[in-house]
Protein backbone atom coordinates (compact mmCIF):
# COMPACT_ATOMS: atom_id res chain seq x y z
CA UNK A 1 0.00 0.00 0.00
CA UNK A 2 3.09 2.41 1.02
CA UNK A 3 4.47 1.91 -2.49
CA UNK A 4 1.16 2.53 -4.23
CA UNK A 5 0.22 5.62 -2.27
CA UNK A 6 3.70 7.01 -3.26
CA UNK A 7 3.27 6.81 -6.97
CA UNK A 8 -0.47 7.68 -6.42
CA UNK A 9 0.37 11.09 -4.95
CA UNK A 10 3.00 12.13 -7.26
CA UNK A 11 0.58 11.39 -9.70
CA UNK A 12 -1.87 13.70 -8.78
CA UNK A 13 0.46 16.12 -7.90
CA UNK A 14 1.90 16.65 -11.33
CA UNK A 15 -1.17 16.46 -12.97
CA UNK A 16 -2.17 19.29 -10.41
CA UNK A 17 0.89 21.47 -11.90
CA UNK A 18 -0.35 21.19 -15.62
CA UNK A 19 -2.99 22.68 -14.65
CA UNK A 20 -3.43 26.70 -15.73
CA UNK A 21 -3.07 29.31 -13.08
CA UNK A 22 -1.38 29.55 -9.47
CA UNK A 23 -2.65 29.89 -6.11
CA UNK A 24 -1.17 33.71 -6.27
CA UNK A 25 -3.67 34.62 -9.11
CA UNK A 26 -6.38 34.69 -6.79
CA UNK A 27 -4.31 37.27 -4.48
CA UNK A 28 -4.81 39.44 -7.63
CA UNK A 29 -8.57 39.60 -7.68
CA UNK A 30 -8.25 40.85 -4.00
CA UNK A 31 -5.34 43.20 -4.13
CA UNK A 32 -4.56 46.21 -5.92
CA UNK A 33 -3.41 46.10 -9.38
CA UNK A 34 -1.06 48.90 -8.67
CA UNK A 35 1.31 46.57 -6.57
CA UNK A 36 4.56 45.91 -7.48
CA UNK A 37 5.48 42.17 -8.76
CA UNK A 38 7.55 41.25 -5.80
CA UNK A 39 4.55 41.46 -3.78
CA UNK A 40 3.56 38.22 -5.90
CA UNK A 41 7.04 36.81 -5.95
CA UNK A 42 6.79 36.72 -1.91
CA UNK A 43 3.35 35.37 -1.78
CA UNK A 44 5.41 32.25 -4.23
CA UNK A 45 7.84 32.44 -1.64
CA UNK A 46 6.41 31.46 1.35
CA UNK A 47 4.14 29.07 -0.47
CA UNK A 48 7.32 27.42 -1.87
CA UNK A 49 6.32 27.91 -5.63
CA UNK A 50 9.39 29.14 -7.07
CA UNK A 51 11.28 25.39 -5.95
CA UNK A 52 11.44 23.00 -8.50
CA UNK A 53 8.70 20.19 -8.65
CA UNK A 54 11.06 17.52 -7.53
CA UNK A 55 11.70 20.14 -4.46
CA UNK A 56 8.18 21.04 -3.37
CA UNK A 57 6.67 17.03 -3.91
CA UNK A 58 9.68 16.27 -1.85
CA UNK A 59 8.67 18.64 1.18
CA UNK A 60 5.48 17.43 0.56
CA UNK A 61 5.63 14.04 0.91
CA UNK A 62 8.03 14.53 3.90
CA UNK A 63 5.32 16.30 6.08
CA UNK A 64 2.37 13.89 4.20
CA UNK A 65 4.58 10.97 6.65
CA UNK A 66 3.83 12.54 9.42
CA UNK A 67 -0.17 13.60 8.51
CA UNK A 68 0.94 16.81 8.16
CA UNK A 69 -0.64 18.05 4.87
CA UNK A 70 0.40 21.76 5.51
CA UNK A 71 -1.36 25.16 6.02
CA UNK A 72 -4.36 26.17 3.07
CA UNK A 73 -3.87 28.20 0.67
CA UNK A 74 -6.76 30.33 0.84
CA UNK A 75 -7.18 32.93 2.88
CA UNK A 76 -8.13 31.46 6.09
CA UNK A 77 -4.35 29.67 5.99
CA UNK A 78 -6.00 26.85 8.28
CA UNK A 79 -4.24 23.48 8.11
CA UNK A 80 -5.84 21.43 6.10
CA UNK A 81 -5.94 18.33 8.16
CA UNK A 82 -7.79 20.78 10.01
CA UNK A 83 -10.62 21.54 7.05
CA UNK A 84 -10.81 17.31 6.58
CA UNK A 85 -11.66 16.68 9.88
CA UNK A 86 -14.37 19.10 9.53
CA UNK A 87 -15.71 17.90 5.60
CA UNK A 88 -14.86 14.10 5.87
CA UNK A 89 -17.54 12.86 8.71
CA UNK A 90 -20.64 14.02 6.98
CA UNK A 91 -19.23 12.47 3.49
CA UNK A 92 -18.35 9.37 5.03
CA UNK A 93 -21.80 9.44 7.11
CA UNK A 94 -24.19 9.68 4.39
CA UNK A 95 -22.43 7.32 1.72
CA UNK A 96 -21.98 4.74 4.49
CA UNK A 97 -25.92 4.91 5.06
CA UNK A 98 -26.94 5.21 1.45
CA UNK A 99 -24.47 1.46 1.03
CA UNK A 100 -26.73 0.12 3.96
CA UNK A 101 -30.04 0.98 2.45
CA UNK A 102 -28.37 -0.39 -1.02
CA UNK A 103 -27.26 -3.43 0.13
CA UNK A 104 -30.23 -4.05 2.24
CA UNK A 105 -32.79 -3.26 -0.93
CA UNK A 106 -30.25 -4.92 -3.78
CA UNK A 107 -29.45 -7.93 -2.56
CA UNK A 108 -32.45 -9.96 -1.74
CA UNK A 109 -34.14 -8.64 -4.88
CA UNK A 110 -30.71 -10.32 -6.47
CA UNK A 111 -31.34 -13.23 -4.96
CA UNK A 112 -35.26 -13.11 -5.52
CA UNK A 113 -35.05 -12.47 -9.18
CA UNK A 114 -32.39 -15.28 -9.49
CA UNK A 115 -34.67 -17.63 -7.84
CA UNK A 116 -37.78 -15.90 -9.72
CA UNK A 117 -36.96 -16.02 -13.53
CA UNK A 118 -39.34 -14.48 -15.76
CA UNK A 119 -41.88 -13.58 -13.20
CA UNK A 120 -43.24 -9.51 -12.80
CA UNK A 121 -40.52 -9.01 -10.08
CA UNK A 122 -38.22 -10.07 -12.13
CA UNK A 123 -38.97 -8.22 -15.39
CA UNK A 124 -39.65 -4.37 -13.30
CA UNK A 125 -35.96 -5.10 -12.02
CA UNK A 126 -35.01 -5.14 -15.06
CA UNK A 127 -36.33 -1.90 -16.11
CA UNK A 128 -35.50 -0.58 -12.97
CA UNK A 129 -31.98 -1.60 -13.65
CA UNK A 130 -32.17 0.72 -16.93
CA UNK A 131 -33.75 3.48 -15.73
CA UNK A 132 -30.75 3.54 -12.94
CA UNK A 133 -28.17 3.24 -15.33
CA UNK A 134 -29.61 6.04 -17.46
CA UNK A 135 -30.65 8.65 -15.11
CA UNK A 136 -28.15 11.17 -14.47
CA UNK A 137 -27.69 11.62 -10.80
CA UNK A 138 -27.80 15.37 -10.91
CA UNK A 139 -30.79 15.51 -12.90
CA UNK A 140 -32.59 13.26 -10.51
CA UNK A 141 -31.04 15.33 -7.21
CA UNK A 142 -32.86 18.77 -9.54
CA UNK A 143 -35.89 16.79 -10.15
CA UNK A 144 -36.47 15.49 -6.57
CA UNK A 145 -35.92 19.52 -4.86
CA UNK A 146 -38.23 20.63 -7.45
CA UNK A 147 -40.88 18.27 -6.95
CA UNK A 148 -40.78 16.72 -3.01
CA UNK A 149 -38.74 19.79 -2.18
CA UNK A 150 -40.28 23.23 -3.65
CA UNK A 151 -43.72 22.30 -4.57
CA UNK A 152 -44.49 19.94 -1.87
CA UNK A 153 -42.59 20.72 0.89
CA UNK A 154 -41.97 17.52 2.38
CA UNK A 155 -37.90 17.93 2.31
CA UNK A 156 -35.71 20.79 2.63
CA UNK A 157 -33.56 21.13 -0.57
CA UNK A 158 -30.53 22.76 1.22
CA UNK A 159 -27.44 21.65 4.15
CA UNK A 160 -27.70 24.91 4.74
CA UNK A 161 -30.46 25.00 7.27
CA UNK A 162 -29.03 22.16 9.18
CA UNK A 163 -28.50 23.28 12.55
CA UNK A 164 -25.11 23.06 14.04
CA UNK A 165 -24.00 19.93 16.86
CA UNK A 166 -23.99 21.30 19.87
CA UNK A 167 -26.54 24.02 18.94
CA UNK A 168 -29.66 21.21 19.62
CA UNK A 169 -29.80 18.13 21.94
CA UNK A 170 -28.65 15.17 20.28
CA UNK A 171 -31.87 13.85 19.75
CA UNK A 172 -32.81 16.59 17.80
CA UNK A 173 -29.81 16.75 15.87
CA UNK A 174 -30.07 13.20 14.90
CA UNK A 175 -33.98 13.77 13.75
CA UNK A 176 -32.79 16.89 11.54
CA UNK A 177 -30.52 15.03 10.30
CA UNK A 178 -32.24 12.18 9.16
CA UNK A 179 -35.07 14.76 7.82
CA UNK A 180 -32.37 16.88 5.68
CA UNK A 181 -30.31 13.66 4.57
CA UNK A 182 -33.62 11.96 2.80
CA UNK A 183 -33.09 13.46 -0.27
CA UNK A 184 -29.14 12.88 -0.87
CA UNK A 185 -29.35 9.33 0.33
CA UNK A 186 -32.08 8.68 -2.10
CA UNK A 187 -30.05 10.17 -4.85
CA UNK A 188 -26.53 8.42 -3.62
CA UNK A 189 -28.61 5.08 -3.82
CA UNK A 190 -31.06 5.26 -6.41
CA UNK A 191 -28.36 4.35 -9.32
CA UNK A 192 -26.80 1.77 -7.29
CA UNK A 193 -29.26 0.23 -6.38
CA UNK A 194 -30.03 -1.16 -10.04
CA UNK A 195 -25.97 -1.79 -10.33
CA UNK A 196 -25.97 -4.14 -7.20
CA UNK A 197 -28.99 -5.87 -7.72
CA UNK A 198 -28.42 -6.58 -10.93
CA UNK A 199 -24.44 -8.04 -10.18
CA UNK A 200 -26.68 -10.31 -7.28
CA UNK A 201 -28.73 -11.63 -9.72
CA UNK A 202 -26.12 -12.58 -12.69
CA UNK A 203 -24.28 -14.25 -9.30
CA UNK A 204 -26.75 -15.92 -8.13
CA UNK A 205 -27.85 -17.43 -11.25
CA UNK A 206 -24.63 -18.66 -11.62
CA UNK A 207 -23.92 -20.10 -8.22
CA UNK A 208 -27.71 -21.89 -8.37
CA UNK A 209 -26.08 -23.83 -11.33
CA UNK A 210 -22.97 -25.45 -9.34
CA UNK A 211 -22.74 -28.83 -8.10
CA UNK A 212 -23.09 -28.68 -4.55
CA UNK A 213 -26.51 -26.66 -4.88
CA UNK A 214 -27.86 -29.53 -7.40
CA UNK A 215 -26.48 -32.02 -4.32
CA UNK A 216 -27.59 -30.05 -1.57
CA UNK A 217 -31.10 -29.86 -2.92
CA UNK A 218 -30.76 -33.76 -3.96
CA UNK A 219 -30.38 -34.27 -0.45
CA UNK A 220 -33.88 -33.16 0.64
CA UNK A 221 -32.97 -29.58 2.00
CA UNK A 222 -35.39 -27.04 1.17
CA UNK A 223 -34.98 -25.22 -2.18
CA UNK A 224 -34.65 -21.09 0.23
CA UNK A 225 -32.23 -23.38 2.71
CA UNK A 226 -29.87 -24.51 -0.64
CA UNK A 227 -30.14 -20.59 -1.63
CA UNK A 228 -29.52 -19.05 1.39
CA UNK A 229 -26.77 -21.39 2.86
CA UNK A 230 -24.95 -22.53 0.16
CA UNK A 231 -25.48 -20.63 -2.82
CA UNK A 232 -25.65 -17.19 -1.65
CA UNK A 233 -22.44 -17.08 0.37
CA UNK A 234 -21.03 -18.03 -3.26
CA UNK A 235 -22.37 -15.16 -5.09
CA UNK A 236 -21.36 -12.59 -2.61
CA UNK A 237 -17.47 -12.17 -3.72
CA UNK A 238 -18.32 -10.34 -6.95
CA UNK A 239 -20.40 -8.10 -4.61
CA UNK A 240 -17.28 -7.54 -2.66
CA UNK A 241 -15.61 -6.80 -5.37
CA UNK A 242 -18.19 -4.23 -5.98
CA UNK A 243 -18.29 -2.67 -2.66
CA UNK A 244 -14.54 -2.32 -2.22
CA UNK A 245 -14.71 -0.59 -5.51
CA UNK A 246 -17.48 1.61 -4.30
CA UNK A 247 -15.06 2.97 -1.15
CA UNK A 248 -13.58 5.21 -3.33
CA UNK A 249 -16.45 7.60 -4.40
CA UNK A 250 -17.09 8.40 -1.05
CA UNK A 251 -15.07 11.32 -2.32
CA UNK A 252 -15.26 11.40 -5.85
CA UNK A 253 -18.85 11.10 -6.41
CA UNK A 254 -19.72 13.47 -3.95
CA UNK A 255 -18.34 16.77 -5.72
CA UNK A 256 -22.00 17.67 -7.72
CA UNK A 257 -24.23 16.40 -5.09
CA UNK A 258 -22.86 17.72 -2.84
CA UNK A 259 -22.71 20.97 -4.68
CA UNK A 260 -26.29 20.60 -5.49
CA UNK A 261 -27.50 19.90 -2.06
CA UNK A 262 -25.19 22.69 -0.11
CA UNK A 263 -23.50 20.00 2.22
CA UNK A 264 -20.46 20.72 3.54
CA UNK A 265 -18.59 17.31 3.03
CA UNK A 266 -14.95 16.71 1.16
CA UNK A 267 -16.97 16.50 -2.56
CA UNK A 268 -17.61 19.98 -2.15
CA UNK A 269 -14.25 20.85 -0.14
CA UNK A 270 -12.54 19.49 -3.20
CA UNK A 271 -14.33 21.82 -5.69
CA UNK A 272 -14.07 24.75 -3.92
CA UNK A 273 -10.38 23.84 -3.61
CA UNK A 274 -9.96 23.37 -7.25
CA UNK A 275 -11.32 26.78 -7.83
CA UNK A 276 -9.40 28.30 -5.66
CA UNK A 277 -6.18 26.50 -6.80
CA UNK A 278 -5.36 25.76 -3.48
CA UNK A 279 -2.64 23.21 -4.02
CA UNK A 280 -2.61 21.78 -0.42
CA UNK A 281 -5.69 20.71 0.25
CA UNK A 282 -6.05 19.55 -2.97
CA UNK A 283 -3.51 16.89 -2.77
CA UNK A 284 -4.74 16.60 0.70
CA UNK A 285 -8.18 15.38 -0.64
CA UNK A 286 -7.05 13.44 -3.66
CA UNK A 287 -4.34 11.33 -0.62
CA UNK A 288 -7.35 11.10 1.57
CA UNK A 289 -9.21 9.46 -1.48
CA UNK A 290 -6.39 7.05 -2.29
CA UNK A 291 -6.20 5.81 0.92
CA UNK A 292 -9.80 5.16 0.75
CA UNK A 293 -9.18 3.17 -2.40
CA UNK A 294 -6.30 1.43 -0.93
CA UNK A 295 -8.52 0.51 2.48
CA UNK A 296 -11.42 -0.85 0.09
CA UNK A 297 -9.46 -2.87 -1.62
CA UNK A 298 -8.13 -4.41 1.40
CA UNK A 299 -11.47 -4.51 2.83
CA UNK A 300 -12.15 -6.34 -0.25
CA UNK A 301 -9.57 -9.18 0.46
CA UNK A 302 -10.64 -9.29 3.79
CA UNK A 303 -14.03 -10.26 2.95
CA UNK A 304 -12.96 -12.77 0.28
CA UNK A 305 -11.81 -14.65 3.07
CA UNK A 306 -14.91 -14.25 5.29
CA UNK A 307 -17.55 -15.40 2.31
CA UNK A 308 -15.52 -18.45 1.25
CA UNK A 309 -13.81 -20.89 3.66
CA UNK A 310 -11.72 -21.80 0.89
CA UNK A 311 -10.21 -18.82 -0.10
CA UNK A 312 -8.66 -18.45 3.56
CA UNK A 313 -7.19 -21.95 3.64
CA UNK A 314 -5.26 -21.09 0.89
CA UNK A 315 -3.87 -18.28 2.28
CA UNK A 316 -3.06 -20.00 5.47
CA UNK A 317 -1.65 -22.88 3.47
CA UNK A 318 -1.52 -27.19 5.04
Amino acid sequence: MIPMMIGISLVSFLVIQLAPGKPTDQAQMFMSSELDNSVYERLEEIYGLNDPLHVQYWNWLSRMATLDFGLSMSTDRRPVIDKIADAMPLTIALNVVSLFVVLLISLPLGVYSSVRQGTVLDRLLTVFVFVGFSTPSFWLALMLMIVLGIQLGWFPVSWAGMPRWGDVSAFAYAREAVYYGVLPVFVYSFSALAVFSRYMRASMREALSQDFVLAARAKGLAEWGAVWRHAFPNALLPIITLLGLTIPSLIGGSVILEQIFAIPGMGRLFWEAVLSRDYTLIMGVLTMGAMLTLVGNLVADLGYGLADPRIRQQTEGP
